[in-house]
């Protein structure tokens, strides 16, 4: 009891931590942590945290404070990461998100192992010629629901979407596309969304729901919609 003291520690895989706190922690390539350890054996506090991880691609940089450790509750931190592919991600998230060739987010990260927030967050993301940037937050991480982001994405080919949503989309040209994103990953709502595709604009809501079969719910309205692209799409099938 009564411990004050300055920690450094280091080592190649964080789930080795997590096997020693009885939490789940994920796997890593190599990793560094160093803070003021304060408290007893019942309950210890890390203060003024900082630390870097990484695998693979990824990289990821951690800095705040941990009022319970052992039990990792009262968290929070300041979360900066970016990486090559955000399926990497996914993979250790426990979600099926889309390959990239290169993403970034910084966020606030609170809460505990049974409820993590991402209370404020930005992130970008770029395939080929599309690029995504969002801003907002995420209620609850794992799992991924009560989404908040305000959404911003473009390209110049729109069905260069279609391997990221598994599905086949008509080659109509240049994109600009924003929206309110909210929902969860198996229900995600695209409100106040407004798009220009090619010559065509759009604005209007979409939801999108991950069931047994997905379901697409569209409602929009246009001033303008040219079928030139989608005419010239079509003929060649």
């Amino acid at each position: 009891s009564g411990l004050d003291l300055q920690l450094k520690g280091s080592g190649k895989n964080l789930a080795e931590i997590g096997s020693i706190i009885g939490e789940k922690l994920p796997a890593t390539d190599e990793f560094a942590v160093e803070g003021r350890l304060m408290g007893s054996a019942k309950t210890l506090s890390l203060q003024k945290a900082q630390s870097q991880a990484r695998q693979g691609s990824l990289n990821l940089t951690v800095n705040g404070q941990i009022k319970n450790l052992l039990a990792f509750s009262g968290v929070d931190l300041k979360v900066n990461g970016s990486g090559t592919d955000l399926a990497e991600v996914g993979a250790i998230i426990g979600q099926k998100l889309p390959a990239t060739d290169e993403f970034a987010v910084q966020g606030r990260l609170t809460g505990s192992t049974k409820i993590l927030s991402l209370p404020e967050a930005r992130g970008s993301a770029k395939r080929g010629s599309l690029s995504l940037a969002v801003n907002g937050g995420i209620e609850e991480l794992l799992p991924v629901k009560g989404i908040n982001f305000k959404l911003k994405a473009s390209g110049k080919e729109l069905a260069d979407i279609g391997p990221l949503v598994g599905a086949a989309l008509p080659e109509l040209g240049a994109f600009d596309v924003s929206s309110k994103l909210s929902g969860s990953v198996k229900a995600i709502s695209l409100s106040e969304f407004t798009a220009i595709v090619d010559k065509s604009d759009f604005k209007g809501r979409v939801k999108v729901e991950v069931l047994k079969r997905p379901k697409i719910t569209v409602r929009l309205e246009s001033s303008v919609i040219d079928f030139t692209a989608l005419m010239k799409s079509l003929e060649k099938d």
